[in-house]
């Protein structure tokens, strides 16, 4: 087995704030529970709203396609570092902030990026067959009000069809009300039951 595979932790922040992001502090609440209980892992964090990556284009399409000029060619390379990042983790730890009722672009973006057929995945009889499996992923997600069902169902599915199959999701909602104290505890509570339970 590879050793890597067994010792790391691949964390996505994708919110916009830095002080006083509600998702950022919910994932590192996460990652703090998985060192406790396995102190030697180590952990990757790549910050999608500090160092974003750039959106899916023609260059992006030529070089998953195989075209050798420039540009695709380092659409290409930026591709198989992400999908690296992800094949080294057994772990993976995402923050969601919901801006305008869908998941940040920049989020988006990585999801274009390593979502490649023939790489992370093949098209079979019943459909997409992922490859990338094995690995645990937990979703904090973070929203001031609204539905979130379309969320979860499309980050469900993008990974699903990657074979990042084993998801959990912790939904932090109301965070610009009234209630958002009692909903962010609440939030904290159902991450204490996913590593006590």
């Amino acid at each position: 087995m590879d050793i890597q595979q067994t010792e790391q932790i691949l964390v996505l922040n994708s919110s916009l704030r830095h002080q006083g992001s509600r998702s950022r502090k919910l994932v590192s609440q996460v990652v703090a529970h998985l060192l406790q209980q396995q102190p030697t892992l180590n952990w990757k964090e790549r910050d999608l709203a500090v160092d974003p990556l750039p959106h899916f284009d023609s260059h992006t399409l030529a070089g998953f396609s195989g075209e050798t000029y420039p540009q695709a060619i380092q659409a290409s390379a930026l591709s198989e570092q992400l999908i690296s990042e992800i094949k080294a983790s057994s772990y993976i730890v995402i923050g969601v902030p919901v801006y305008n009722f869908a998941i940040p672009t920049q989020l988006k973006a990585w999801i274009d990026h390593i979502a490649r057929a023939g790489v992370t995945f093949n098209y079979g009889s019943r459909g997409p067959e992922g490859k990338l499996i094995g690995k645990t992923v937990y979703i904090v997600t973070a929203r001031g009000g609204g539905e979130i069902s379309h969320i979860e169902f499309q980050l469900r599915h993008a990974l699903k069809m990657l074979g990042l199959c084993k998801v959990n999701f912790v939904h932090a909602g109301g965070l610009d009300t009234p209630a958002s104290s009692h909903e962010y505890s609440k939030a904290e509570q159902e991450i204490r039951e996913l590593f006590f339970n």
